[in-house]
């Protein structure tokens, strides 16, 4: 068991596991062979497979029937259609687009076939957003809001650990911030703790959360955080919780998160059950295809909490009932 989970680790690391899922060919032995693949070719990602030509390579590695061996070859070679995409629509190349840092998020880049997300963009993205705690540490910020997403990094597109969820997120905490109201997700976590400490801001005892946005997309319904997240917040005494439809079509009930074991079968059913109870944010169409929609989202939560920065907690305080 411990073997298997490290390798499914590597595989995770190397950016292979999730286009091996997004085919339903995440099977142990097709995770041992890519990760076996990758250290033969001396890969250090799914990028440097794609860039290098050895997408063919790769595929025949797998011993795959000819029809699953196709579609594998097809979500591993999405840069063709992106560059073809780019060129009908004009889009100026990475090199000459605007350093996201503390200025608005482009449109055009929050959306699911928008431009690559690179590895400058996505840290500088991040520590702007760290700007936003102040003086303050982490330990001592407890936010209103809390944004649940999954990073949605694209095979052979995006840097590792980048993509348009990230960008996504932080456009509504940039819009936030500037209305005064004090926002957080795992991109506000400093380098060195643990992920799981942003779940204690959105309901623990010191918490101050009151609404839970969460960024519907294929990638949400994969992440295991995604779903401790808002089960989180369905444990809390009072939360709203708000689903914005990020991408179209989502999985079905039956196709989210189907990495879940038996032993997490309730909590499963509990985050299932309330999601599919909310009505998302916009009733049709995607949320970043229409700015008016983060303007409503901002509206809507500013009725929902108290403006202004967050006061730090003292000790023994609760989240409120």
């Amino acid at each position: 068991m411990a073997a298997r989970e490290e390798m499914r680790l590597l595989s995770e690391a190397l950016g292979v596991f999730s286009v091996l899922q997004s085919v339903k060919l995440d099977s142990d032995e097709n995770i041992a062979a890519a990760v076996k693949f990758c250290d033969e070719k001396g890969a250090e990602s799914v990028d440097d497979i794609v860039q290098n030509g050895f997408v063919d390579d790769f595929v025949s590695a797998l011993r795959l029937k000819s029809i699953p061996g196709r579609k594998l070859k097809a979500a591993l070679q999405p840069l063709d259609s992106l560059a073809s995409q780019l060129s009908r629509r004009g889009e100026r190349p990475a090199s000459s687009r605007p350093q996201l840092s503390a200025r608005p998020i482009e449109p055009k880049l929050l959306l699911r076939e928008g431009a690559p997300v690179t590895t400058e963009q996505a840290n500088d993205l991040q520590q702007s957003l760290h700007a936003h705690l102040g003086s303050r540490s982490w330990d001592e910020w407890w936010p209103q809001v809390c944004i649940s997403y999954a990073t949605g990094t694209r095979p052979g597109v995006d840097a590792r650990g980048a993509g348009p969820g990230m960008l996504q997120a932080a456009a509504i905490m940039q819009a936030l911030h500037g209305a005064g109201i004090p926002c957080a997700s795992g991109l506000h976590v400093p380098p060195g703790s643990n992920w799981k400490d942003f779940l204690i801001k959105i309901d623990s005892r010191f918490s101050r959360c009151e609404v839970l946005i969460v960024l519907l997309s294929s990638a949400f319904f994969r992440s295991h955080p995604c779903l401790l997240e808002v089960h989180k917040a369905t444990q809390a005494k009072r939360m709203k919780i708000i689903p914005l439809r990020c991408e179209e079509p989502l999985p079905n009930k039956d196709e989210q998160w189907l990495d879940v074991g038996m032993q997490d079968a309730r909590l499963l059913d509990e985050v299932q059950s309330q999601l599919g109870s909310i009505n998302a944010l916009p009733a049709r169409g995607l949320f970043f295809d229409d700015e008016k929609y983060l303007k409503e989202l901002v509206a809507q939560i500013t009725k929902e909490v108290s403006r202004g920065t967050t006061p730090n907690v003292k000790a023994g305080a609760r989240h409120k009932t």
